[in-house]
């Protein structure tokens, strides 16, 4: 993403997002766990040797923020499952049941990690992802009768998101094919 996107963004950003920028402290896994009411995850029969495991309260807040940057960088309107990543060793191969369990229970922390991040008092630390993603659920129109989308090949959804959406300018996307 060159500087001019986030520019456009930051240009719409609240002040209270502004201001959160420039406060912002990165908290660490198991404030972020606190925040969010995360505790620890037990699976029965985890990984190839079908073993208990027990997920850490620190390690799933930090999980729920990767999530909240995948969503982030998604055209997606809201926090979904398919956004907390994948966590290697927590099924036996070929295998989803145990990650497919563990995207349901943390979904409702990443959405509430969503919901700090676009609150005027949110705690978490806001990035200019934040800010971008805000953006573009907003519905943005770009004042433009034309746009130029060079790089289009190295965007990512969310910016193609927002550069589609622009259906009142004649939209020319630039990129290796």
């Amino acid at each position: 993403m060159c500087s001019s996107d986030l520019s456009l963004a930051y240009r719409n950003a609240t002040e209270s997002m502004k201001r959160r920028l420039d406060d912002s402290r990165r908290l660490r896994s198991e404030e972020i766990a606190a925040r969010l009411s995360i505790s620890p995850v037990r699976f029965e029969r985890a990984g190839i040797d079908g073993t208990p495991k027990v997920l850490t309260a620190q390690f799933l807040g930090g999980l729920a923020m990767k999530a909240v940057t995948r969503f982030c960088q998604s055209a997606d309107e809201q926090p979904m499952a398919v956004h907390v990543p994948f966590v290697k060793g927590l099924d036996a191969p070929g295998a989803f049941d145990n990650n497919n369990e563990l995207s349901r229970v943390l979904l409702p922390a990443v959405r509430r990690a969503w919901a700090d991040l676009m609150s005027d008092d949110g705690a978490m630390r806001f990035t200019p992802d934040h800010y971008l993603k805000a953006w573009q659920l907003n519905g943005p129109r770009i004042a433009a009768d034309v746009i130029l989308f060079d790089e289009a090949q190295d965007a990512n959804p969310v910016m193609v998101a927002i550069v589609a959406a622009q259906t009142h300018a004649q939209l020319m996307w630039v990129g290796d094919s």
